[in-house]
């Protein structure tokens, strides 16, 4: 038994091993107690429009630099657009521009940014 290789649905504890459900099993609704990936395009966009919000929250970080310095120059990620042969990866980025436009709230703060 010392070289022997066990199977993965081996009950051994010493062996590591993903036990996989099937499709079927992963897709069913969270309430009748599955994990519920039934959405992996909108949890994709969902992801791409974090990256867009934190072009906007991290206007100083390199990667905010490069895509500003190629796809919005002259303004920020709100007023961005496609243009012309964008890369997959501006082009997917873009695709939750919309969705992160919507979310985007105005605060007043401290009101030192208001002119009156």
């Amino acid at each position: 038994m010392d070289d022997e290789l066990f199977p993965v649905g081996s009950k051994d504890a010493t062996i590591r091993h993903i036990n996989w459900l099937n499709w079927d099993k992963l897709s069913m609704r969270k309430e009748n107690g599955s994990m519920s990936f039934r959405n992996l395009h909108g949890f994709n966009l969902f992801m791409l429009g974090k990256q867009g919000w934190n072009f906007i929250l991290r206007p100083h970080a390199t990667i905010t630099k490069i895509f500003k310095a190629k796809y919005f120059p002259n303004g920020g990620f709100l007023d961005a657009k496609l243009g012309h042969q964008p890369s997959y990866t501006w082009r997917s980025i873009f695709a939750s521009h919309v969705l992160v436009k919507d979310e985007v709230k105005w605060r007043i703060g401290d009101a030192s940014s208001i002119n009156l």
